[in-house]
């Protein structure tokens, strides 16, 4: 009768049921034998049944049905190879990049936080005209699109566009490419939310610093100022850079977090990109957007100030306190929380998008 099956063998013939009574062979013999054996690619499983007694014999324990010389290699069907060859709960490279906002080279973090933040720009540009307004003249909404569309049409929705399409890519590409620079250069034994806001606040502040010019004009244009007024670009810096630094603080912490609870058990399972890009997305910017948006509203007073009454922000803030109290700080917010949160879901797809096309012209 044919042996029994066993549960793990290394060949098809030294099975895991009843073995014969050791027979012992001389050294020369077992070793004639092992080249044999080794000859026939039996190298680990044939090896693995030597001893060496304390005679300086070598034992061989065979099967009873088969012979040493008689092993051949067990064959494995398509699905045990992938199974023995991929292991489990191992995440791939592509699969970081999407768990982490921040992983992968500077130019792909760069380059995909470009393409991310300018495509969704286009999307939602009247959306930020008309919060842009209200925030600065404290008019409701049907008052503001009916001012906007009697003084140009619909037109007037994108105007200052193209300062902003240019301010918006290149703030997110040095706002990713440079918080990949400092999050490599932080301690890994730190938690990895206090990476996350530490490379995410940082790469803020200094984006702020350089771009606060550009988003200052951006501002203006869409008031209708007359370019004469582009004095003091840096008006509303101070509130500009605390609510960029902590909101990316907040927003890639948050967002990261979310990806790796949402995550599945077993990396491999699921398409790279699903429902989770989208929560996670416009759950962090709702977030980061509720504990930031007053001083969005402060950063955008100061630099419509004209330049013969400009006040300084502890001045703004006692102002619009007086104007409204804390509901004047949020007004335009209507309009904005639906579409933060859609514009924080379409972000993070484009941004994981972006990254995965990428990903082969910029490895890390």
């Amino acid at each position: 009768p044919p042996p029994p099956v066993a549960a793990a063998t290394c060949c098809s013939c030294h099975t895991s049921g009843s073995m014969a009574t050791p027979t012992r062979l001389p050294a020369a013999a077992a070793t004639s034998s092992l080249r044999s054996s080794l000859s026939d690619g039996l190298s680990g499983s044939f090896a693995g049944n030597m001893r060496r007694d304390s005679g300086g014999e070598t034992s061989h324990e065979p099967s009873e049905y088969s012979s040493p010389k008689e092993c051949k290699p067990k064959l494995l069907s398509e699905g045990e190879v992938a199974s023995a060859d991929i292991p489990h709960n191992v995440e791939t490279s592509s699969q970081r990049q999407v768990i982490d906002a921040m992983q992968g080279s500077v130019a792909l973090n760069a380059a995909a936080g470009a393409i991310a933040g300018g495509s969704v720009l286009m999307a939602v540009f009247p959306i930020d005209s008309v919060k842009t307004h209200m925030q600065a003249h404290g008019t409701s909404l049907p008052n503001t699109l009916s001012t906007l569309v009697s003084r140009g049409g619909l037109g007037s929705l994108y105007r200052g566009f193209s300062p902003a399409m240019a301010e918006h890519a290149l703030n997110r590409g040095i706002l990713f490419g440079l918080g990949s620079v400092i999050k490599k250069k932080l301690p890994e034994s730190w938690a990895e939310p206090v990476r996350d806001a530490a490379s995410g606040g940082g790469a803020a502040l200094f984006k702020t610093v350089m771009l606060h010019p550009a988003d200052t004009i951006k501002c203006r244009w869409q008031l209708g100022q007359p370019r004469s007024e582009l004095g003091g670009l840096y008006q509303g810096f101070g509130p500009a850079a605390m609510r960029s630094s902590v909101g990316m603080a907040i927003w890639l912490s948050v967002r990261n977090a979310l990806e790796r609870a949402l995550q599945p058990s077993d990396p491999a399972e699921g398409p790279l990109i699903s429902y989770r890009q989208f929560i996670s997305g416009a759950t962090a910017s709702v977030v980061t957007d509720l504990c930031t948006f007053p001083l969005d509203t402060l950063k955008k007073n100061l630099q419509a100030a004209p330049s013969s009454a400009r006040l300084t922000m502890s001045e703004m803030v006692t102002r619009l306190f007086a104007d409204g109290g804390l509901r004047r700080f949020y007004v335009g917010y209507t309009p904005r929380l639906v579409m933060v949160s859609i514009n924080g879901a379409l972000f993070n797809v484009s941004l994981v998008v972006s990254k995965w096309l990428l990903g082969p012209i910029f490895p890390e």
